[in-house]
């Protein structure tokens, strides 16, 4: 779904939108994620799932993160702006959501990921 941006950050970064996308598996969780013209495209796409590139890191102290970098193949433009992973995007049942689903494959077990 596409998510408005605050006041202050139309101002700070006036090129980037942001969007909600939610894991087929496990719908609770969403990650909201910003880029250049993010939602114009996905909406332009008109997909039901979209399939998500994660840039998977370990953190000195065995803290583990990913970044999303591409979207059905195409890379995701930084343009400024944030993102957050959990449940950001909240729900109003007042609203449509035009959903945008991930479908990520299988991450790679914690064993699997470069010391």
């Amino acid at each position: 779904m596409c998510v408005e941006p605050s006041k202050q950050d139309r101002i700070t970064y006036p090129a980037s939108q942001n969007v909600c996308l939610w894991f087929v598996e496990n719908p609770p969780y969403s990650e909201l994620i910003s880029g250049r013209k993010l939602c114009d495209r996905l909406k332009a796409h008109n997909k039901a799932v979209v399939r998500v590139e994660f840039d998977l890191s370990r953190f000195p102290g065995g803290n583990e993160g990913f970044n999303e970098i591409s979207i059905d193949g195409t890379p995701i433009e930084n343009a400024g702006g944030f993102g957050a992973s959990g449940n950001p995007c909240g729900e109003d049942p007042r609203i449509k959501y035009e959903r945008f689903p991930i479908d990520i494959g299988k991450f790679p077990l914690q064993d699997d990921f470069p010391k």
